[in-house]
C-alpha cells in the first residue's frame, strides 16, 4: 500500500520587494510557481556531505524547482522589453539580483509548511 500528500506538488510563491531604480524604490509582485519537496529533500539537497549549508546548492535546488512563473516583471526580454517568459536563462538572471534568491527560498520554505491554526 502506497500514501501520498493530500495537497498539491505545486507551491504558488509570493515574491513582494522593492529594488532601487535609480533614485526610486520600484516595486514587483509576482508568483513564483515551484515544485514541493520533502523537507529530506530540501535538506539533502542544501548540504554538503558534511551537512553544512551550501549557497550553490542551495541556488541550484531552487533553481531546479522553479517550474514557472507569473505576472513577472523583473526580468525583460532584451529584443523586446518585454517581460520575459519563464526559462532558465531568465531565471538565472532573476536568481542573480541580490536578495531575491534568498527571498525567493525564505517564501518557498515558508509556503511549503504547515501553519499553526487555532
Amino acid at each position: 500500500m502506497g500514501f501520498k500528500l493530500v495537497v498539491a506538488d505545486v507551491v504558488v510563491v509570493p515574491m513582494k520587494f522593492t529594488l532601487k531604480d535609480g533614485g526610486t524604490a520600484r516595486r514587483f509582485d509576482y508568483i513564483l510557481q515551484c515544485r514541493r519537496l520533502t523537507s529530506t529533500e530540501w535538506y539533502d539537497g542544501v548540504r554538503d556531505d558534511a551537512g553544512r549549508l551550501q549557497d550553490a546548492k542551495i541556488k541550484a535546488l531552487m533553481t531546479d524547482v522553479t517550474i514557472g512563473w507569473k505576472g513577472q516583471t523583473l526580468v525583460a526580454d532584451d529584443s523586446t522589453g518585454e517581460p520575459a517568459d519563464f526559462c532558465a536563462e531568465a531565471l538565472d538572471v532573476m536568481y542573480q539580483t541580490p536578495g531575491v534568491i534568498d527571498m525567493a527560498v525564505e517564501n518557498y520554505l515558508k509556503e511549503c509548511a504547515a501553519k499553526v491554526k487555532n
